[in-house]
């Protein structure tokens, strides 16, 4: 019996128009290391949708968001400071401890739906300024803040509670780095647009691979200090891709005709039909869906009937007898396989 692909939003390949493109430059010879003209087209198209200036800001180019989160935070942190992020964040729970394994250390806080708040940020900084310089010294120094946009429940920040972290770390002296792993999804279910991103963070990733990239991430730095040593810390890293047309070709489509916030707008629809179909059927969620991800809790006798035929995530047991389960939807997510689990979920 055919699975339906709900498991993860990169179970298809790559959106048809990257892989036209990718054809189509399959015969040039182009220079290595992310300098071929495919890469440098689609940062001026990236730069100039952020509204940001080439001489200011710089794009670079990563295989994957973990790789890009431990570029990122590895180039922020000197090897005895410490980046603040949510206890629920992708860096403290799903990176197999990439940033402590690089000398960094994870401040974690107490999540709120996936989201930490400036309130937060403040209170630890506040803690560690307050102290003697030689108390000082025993402790990690705040030197960085990450988040994730949206975040892993598909929760979104408004505009002022990112303005407000921005603040945060511009009085502290931080580096706001935010995850856009799932970026088109969070630019598509919000009224914030990626230039306000773009003015708000000091670093932020346009994520490919969960939203119709075959591979990879477009990394957006608008800070100096980062941009000056994280080239050379990627390629320490094993993160410089030699045969980087491949991303180029991926963003500069994406880039094209709007395809980007396209692809998020119709999979956060699909969604949203899903969510509501699951909620129809009794089943209640542990967050509203906001963007493409669902995440509905079922007893034990409909997760077996669901397994049978759709391939999902279980998250978790939530009691002895329920599962909190997550559901994705992306470019590559037909309507017939959303027709197919809202009429499932309508018989049981």
């Amino acid at each position: 019996m055919k699975m339906e692909m709900f498991q993860c939003d990169y179970t298809g390949g790559c959106h048809p128009a990257i892989l036209d493109l990718l054809k189509k430059s399959n015969e040039l010879v182009q220079l290595g290391y992310c300098e071929d003209e495919f890469c440098k087209k689609a940062e001026k198209e990236i730069l100039k949708t952020c509204h940001l200036s080439s001489s200011l800001a710089r794009v670079f180019w990563v295989a994957s968001g973990t790789m890009a989160n431990l570029v990122t935070i590895d180039t922020a942190l000197s090897s005895n400071e410490a980046v603040l992020a949510a206890d629920s964040s992708h860096i403290a729970t799903a990176e197999a401890g990439a940033i402590e394994a690089c000398g960094g250390k994870i401040l974690s806080l107490n999540n709120k739906l996936g989201k930490i708040s400036s309130s937060q940020i403040d209170e630890i900084c506040e803690d560690y300024y307050s102290r003697e310089e030689v108390e000082r010294s025993h402790l990690s120094r705040p030197a960085a803040v990450y988040i994730s946009f949206p975040t892993e429940f598909g929760t979104l920040y408004s505009l002022d509670e990112l303005e407000n972290i921005s603040k945060s770390c511009k009085k502290y002296d931080l580096i706001f780095y935010i995850d856009g792993a799932r970026l088109a999804y969070g630019l598509a279910a919000s009224n914030i647009s990626l230039a306000q991103i773009a003015k708000v963070a000091d670093v932020f990733y346009i994520g490919g691979t969960k939203c119709g990239s075959l591979i990879g991430e477009a990394l957006v730095v608008n800070n100096s200090k980062i941009s000056k040593r994280l080239l050379g810390v990627l390629r320490m890293r094993g993160g410089l891709i030699a045969k980087g047309r491949l991303l180029g070709c991926s963003f500069l489509a994406l880039f094209e005709n709007n395809l980007y916030l396209s692809i998020g707008e119709r999979a956060v629809k699909q969604a949203q039909v899903i969510s509501e179909a699951f909620e129809n059927a009794g089943f209640p969620l542990l967050v509203p869906t906001m963007t493409n991800q669902v995440f509905p809790v079922v007893d034990a006798s409909t997760l077996e009937k669901l397994q049978k035929k759709f391939k999902l995530r279980v998250l978790r047991k939530t009691d002895d007898e329920h599962y909190l389960l997550r559901l994705c939807t992306s470019w590559s997510t037909s309507e017939n396989q959303i027709q197919t689990i809202v009429a499932f979920l309508k018989k049981i």
